[in-house]
């Protein structure tokens, strides 16, 4: 996904709408949150996620171990 008109990838939208069912789902973003927030609004993406987490907020960057343990400890 782009910043202008979001496009998503065929079959996105019927995978995010099924995962739920039997899956937890999360952002993980080295990205800055907002804008990703902002894309996953305009692709009508967003309420399929539990959580974003984001290295903005986190302090670390994918792929540091000290990220993974950061969702570990919060998922």
């Amino acid at each position: 996904m782009g910043d202008g008109e979001q496009v998503l990838m065929e079959g996105a939208l019927d995978v995010c709408q099924r995962l739920p069912a039997t899956h937890r789902l999360f952002i993980v973003t080295n990205g800055i949150t907002s804008t990703q927030i902002k894309r996953l609004n305009t692709s009508d993406l967003y309420d399929y996620f539990e959580d974003i987490f984001g290295s903005q907020s986190i302090e670390f960057q994918k792929p540091s171990p000290k990220f993974f343990d950061y969702l570990m400890d919060h998922i």
